[in-house]
């Protein structure tokens, strides 16, 4: 917990009052005061399990309020590059797909401990000192409702009703990617009740960013069909995290290296040499496994006729076949194991 003593305010953030610089323990925090709506018992129940997330894609909580705080607030690490929509805006050459993937493991490792987020938007998502991004103000929904005025804007259908979710998270991260690849706010100008109206009673989405600047930034065909199934109308049809991050990592696999970090250029050679010896074993083990199968029809074949001479080898012999991967476009099948027994 956060002793008032430990804390120095050095003005607020970016003119929003609730935010406020200041020190503790020798570092630069931020502390954040919550909304007098906001019960001492709720946040001292969420801030136990805050303690326990460790992942480098989730802001940290350095501590929260006594109870006899008021009003209540929350010490959070103060970075200096500010949230993700306004780093993009004054950076160039950001690695979008990158920030993307942070925010998806973020969002892969919070899902895993069975939370929801609520409230995912560029504005809560933080450029932490490595220039990587991090989930903040996970659950904050839960504790009081939303300060940010656009928050509507990642609503999914479910969520204009009140009701939010893993899959309503999913969503979410949706329309962040398209913010990103798009440069712009979603929605643009419309009004609250006309968005509410295209996504609730109309199932409208944004129109796909059309000109080369985007792909550029990496918007590919495949990269825009994980989005469209993110939006989904219907939650239960709306990928996980684990399903985004397989598909997103495969087509950052097979698109070029320029612009990423080393960590990053590490990861995908292994990807890509994983994937070559794949397609090497199937070279070599397809011929084999197509030439037992073949030997097995044959003995099958010869056994009726000879049915007598067969009894001794029966259920002797066993081939573990693999059946390897297969790359044909965007179609992987998965590898599995067959055992043909000749009878």
């Amino acid at each position: 917990m956060l002793d008032e003593s430990s804390s120095s305010t050095r003005g607020s953030v970016r003119g929003a009052s609730y935010l406020v610089r200041g020190s503790w323990e020798g570092k630069q925090v931020l502390v954040k005061k919550l909304l007098p709506e906001c019960r001492q018992h709720i946040l001292s129940r969420y801030a136990s399990s805050w303690h326990d997330l460790k992942h480098p894609n989730m802001l940290s909580v350095c501590g929260v309020s006594q109870s006899s705080e008021e009003p209540l607030f929350i010490v959070l690490p103060y970075h200096e590059n500010g949230n993700l929509q306004a780093w993009i805006a004054s950076q160039d050459g950001v690695d979008r797909n990158r920030l993307i993937l942070d925010v998806a493991l973020g969002m892969q490792y919070l899902h895993a401990r069975q939370m929801v987020h609520g409230s995912l938007m560029p504005c809560n998502i933080l450029i932490n000192g490595y220039r990587r991004a991090c989930l903040s103000d996970y659950t904050m929904l839960q504790l009081q409702p939303s300060r940010n005025n656009n928050a509507h804007r990642y609503y999914s259908p479910e969520a204009w009703k009140g009701m939010t979710s893993q899959p309503s998270d999913v969503f979410a991260f949706a329309i962040c990617a398209f913010e990103l690849f798009a440069s712009s706010i979603p929605w643009g100008v419309l009004t609250e009740q006309r968005i509410y109206r295209l996504v609730v009673l109309e199932d409208a989405r944004p129109d796909r960013p059309d000109d080369q600047t985007c792909r550029r930034y990496g918007l590919s065909d495949r990269i825009w069909s994980i989005i469209e199934e993110a939006w989904h109308k219907e939650s239960r049809l709306r990928p996980t995290f684990d399903i985004i991050l397989r598909l997103w990592q495969d087509e950052v696999v097979d698109s070029p290296t320029t612009n990423l970090d080393p960590a990053m250029t590490f990861d995908i050679m292994d990807r890509k040499s994983h994937r070559a010896s794949q397609q090497t074993t199937a070279s070599v083990y397809m011929p084999i496994s197509l030439g037992l199968l073949l030997i097995r029809m044959l003995l099958m074949f010869w056994n009726l006729k000879h049915r007598q001479g067969m009894m001794i080898i029966r259920k002797s012999l066993v081939y573990r076949i693999h059946l390897v991967t297969f790359n044909r476009q965007s179609t992987r099948l998965p590898f599995r194991l067959f055992k043909c027994i000749i009878p």
